[in-house]
């Protein structure tokens, strides 16, 4: 469902979108893909039923729902972890960028460093950990760039469940390192791009 509502001066706007699904469906996920300004704030209701509703104070938003059959809901525990789990990366310096790729694939990419339009992608890697039961898994992705190479970002794209932490060092040199941790009992499954310049002087930073 498209919600679009217009501005009204000195005022905020308000959008309700509410699904009501046959009594053998059930919500598992609602994405929502926001256009700028994003609003001020928004709440779903329903998840892990059949009859969604999400309200929100918004400008424009796009939203998506998702449906599962009974028996095959995500809890909304795990939606509530993914969504706290961007909502950390993005305090870290992340954005999320929205692709119809990763719609299509149900999976989410953080991109942290300077966007450019002459970016160059040096680097791509596929990160699959498999579960350790009772423990964490990691994960080491290490880029060994030329001397005249800057990596100036690094887009991570994300499938459930997210890591419980990661940490990218190297950002703006020619060795950028990234380290995931995996949540317990979990499984690793995400991949890694590395995008920057080749700057004309070696000694150039």
């Amino acid at each position: 469902r498209l919600c679009y509502v217009p501005a009204v001066p000195n005022d905020v706007v308000r959008c309700d979108v509410v699904y009501y699904g046959e009594p053998n469906v059930r919500i598992s996920r609602v994405a929502i893909s926001l256009d700028w300004p994003p609003p001020a704030n928004f709440n779903i209701t329903g998840l892990s039923t059949n009859v969604v509703r999400m309200k929100s104070f918004i400008i424009i938003a796009v939203l998506s729902a998702l449906a599962a059959c009974h028996g095959a809901a995500v809890p909304p525990s795990e939606a509530d972890m993914f969504s706290s789990f961007i909502q950390e990366q993005m305090l870290n310096g992340f954005t999320v960028v929205h692709s119809e790729e990763d719609a299509a694939l149900n999976r989410v990419t953080l991109s942290k460093g300077e966007t450019r339009d002459d970016d160059v992608l040096f680097f791509e890697r596929l990160c699959c950990v498999p579960a350790v039961p009772n423990d964490v898994v990691r994960c080491d992705v290490v880029y060994y760039g030329e001397p005249n190479v800057r990596i100036s970002r690094v887009a991570i794209s994300l499938d459930w469940p997210p890591p419980a932490n990661f940490n990218i060092t190297g950002l703006s040199t020619n060795v950028v390192r990234v380290r995931f941790v995996s949540q317990r009992d979990e499984h690793l499954h995400l991949t890694v791009r590395m995008f920057g310049k080749i700057t004309e002087d070696n000694n150039e930073s």
